[in-house]
């Protein structure tokens, strides 16, 4: 109870006595019982009865819950402040270090602005320490975190901001400036993969295409290039879902040579070892390394002919990987090409004893099956 404050008791509230002491009650809801013909109430305490006569009382803290703004006028009190009494700064701090020293600041307030550069640092820092984007949840979240920015937003005011500011001149400004703070690598060597996500939004982006899950939702493609040694994203493109991988990989290639990266090699998973895909990367005089589909006739007469040799061969043990390996030379699509291949012979024997379980497995069924009908 707040002993040193009066307030008049509002209208339609509940006294309820217990122990000579009378508290006040609002009743938040009512609910009809027609089994037993009366009101259920459901009530909440919000203070103790000063005088009857006078319809006073002592509020607790439920009072300014349901009556906002009676104790504050009251007492002139300030508004609350809008930061938490205690404000956590480590992610703050990391995230801002990190774009300070990377040169993601300056880029952004080059794009964006200086107080659009801070709004969006703030997300960020929502969304990495968070983990969501949602970004209903982000008033709560900025209320105890240190922020850049003078304000706190709500969604609506981020919504707005981000169609405003996040258009394709703006992101392909950004990535020019990330790019070329970056150029001073020269040669890097950069892994690129594209995902395919089914949609169910009616929008633009969403085609019907080459699914790798659900073929009948159609999909947008999101294809992203990192530098392989640190993992540092350099370009992105999203796309729609009947744009084949390869063709947006050209297009990709192509812009990082207007990046200005002198030599590229790129790093390539199995779903794009095709004759056509690995004959424009020699046409493109692209350096590549790309995983090889086992399925194929060449790659699998190529790990029979080394399997004995990488089992049994220990000066082609790799300590530091634990792995047996070796590289060949062989010609393929015309062209003479480098194939490393390796065997791990712990990964071996636990497929093994994997497929010895599922046979041993499966003949204890058999025989049960034949003792159930031939008893």
């Amino acid at each position: 109870m707040f002993f040193d404050l009066c307030v008049k008791r509002p209208q339609g509230t509940k006294l309820i006595k217990r122990k000579n002491q009378t508290y006040v009650y609002h009743v938040i809801s009512r609910e009809y019982l027609p089994d037993k013909k009366y009101n259920m109430e459901k009530r909440a305490c919000i203070g103790k009865i000063l005088s009857e006569a006078e319809a006073t009382m002592f509020p607790n803290e439920n009072f300014e819950r349901y009556y906002p703004g009676v104790i504050q006028s009251l007492q002139g009190l300030p508004p609350p402040p809008c930061m938490s009494d205690t404000v956590k700064v480590g992610s703050y701090a990391v995230l801002k270090h990190i774009a300070k020293t990377e040169g993601l600041y300056e880029i952004l307030r080059t794009v964006y602005g200086d107080e659009n550069a801070d709004k969006l640092l703030d997300l960020l820092s929502f969304i990495i320490t968070d983990e969501s984007a949602v970004f209903s949840h982000y008033e709560r979240f900025i209320r105890c975190h240190m922020m850049s920015g003078t304000r706190i937003i709500n969604d609506v005011a981020i919504s707005r901001l981000l169609s405003d500011i996040i258009t394709d001149e703006n992101i392909n400004k950004l990535l020019w400036l990330w790019n070329k703070a970056h150029i001073s690598l020269q040669m890097v060597y950069i892994g690129y993969d594209s995902s395919n996500f089914p949609c169910e939004a009616n929008i633009n982006l969403a085609e019907f295409g080459a699914a790798k899950a659900d073929k009948t939702k159609p999909q947008v493609n999101l294809a992203v290039a990192v530098n392989q040694k640190d993992t540092t994203p350099l370009d992105y493109e999203i796309y729609p879902g009947s744009i084949v991988d390869m063709t947006e990989c050209e297009y990709m290639l192509q812009r990082m040579q207007d990046y200005g990266y002198s030599k590229v090699g790129f790093l390539f998973d199995r779903g794009y070892y095709t004759k056509d895909n690995i004959i424009f990367l020699d046409n493109k005089g692209y350096d590549f390394i790309m995983m090889a589909d086992e399925d194929t006739v060449f790659i699998r007469e190529l790990i029979e002919e080394l399997a004995e040799q990488l089992k049994h061969d220990a000066s082609l043990f790799f300590l530091r990987h634990d792995v047996s390996g070796i590289t060949v030379q062989r010609d393929l699509y015309g062209k003479s090409r480098y194939f490393h291949v390796f065997y791990d012979d712990v990964k071996a024997s636990y497929t093994r004893r994997l497929l010895n379980n599922k046979i041993a497995q499966l003949k204890e069924t058999i025989f049960a099956v034949k003792k159930y009908y031939n008893p």
